[in-house]
Formats: structure tokens, C-alpha cells, sequence
């Protein structure tokens, strides 16, 4: 039997306004194309990876965190030593 993991997500938008929570996400692999795929699949469209969240160095204590396009709520801060790739609305 795969062994599988569980991972939970924030989305973002470009302002760095939560969008959603995707909490549980069962990925067969621990990377973050898995988990890339698993967000897409729950969320129904596509997402751009910004932090994995520790996934793959085996740490886990926040949740990977994604931007999509859509309106948000609350602004979340950024995470602590984020490069400016990992920060939503980076790419314009």
C-alpha cells in the first residue's frame, strides 16, 4: 500500500488577502508538484505555488501557501525571511 501525506494550504490573492483554507489535502508524494496538483484539483482552478510551507525539507508548521486569482479577506502577513517570489502578487 503508497504511503500517502497530508498537507493543509492558504490561498492568497495578488494583495496577499486570504481566499481560502484547503486543510487535509492527501498527496501521494511528499513534494510540491503533489501538492501543487492536490490544491489545483480542490480548488477547481489553477494556483501558483508561493511557499511549501516546509513540505519538502520534512518541516511542517505552516501551511503552504498559494496565489490565485480571486477576491480576498483578511491581509496575511508575509512569512518571516520570505524571498520576494514567495510573496503574493510578486509576479507583476
Amino acid at each position: 500500500m503508497p504511503e500517502s501525506f497530508l498537507a493543509d494550504a492558504v490561498l492568497l490573492n495578488s494583495e496577499g488577502r486570504e481566499v481560502a483554507r484547503l486543510e487535509g489535502l492527501e498527496l501521494s508524494q511528499q513534494n510540491a508538484q503533489a501538492l501543487t496538483q492536490a490544491v489545483q484539483q480542490r480548488w477547481g482552478q489553477e494556483v501558483w505555488l508561493l511557499h511549501d510551507g516546509g513540505l519538502e525539507l520534512r518541516r511542517r508548521g505552516v501551511p503552504a501557501r498559494f496565489e490565485v486569482q480571486a477576491e480576498g479577506g483578511a491581509l496575511l502577513p508575509d512569512l518571516p525571511n520570505a524571498r520576494p517570489w514567495q510573496r503574493p502578487g510578486w509576479r507583476t
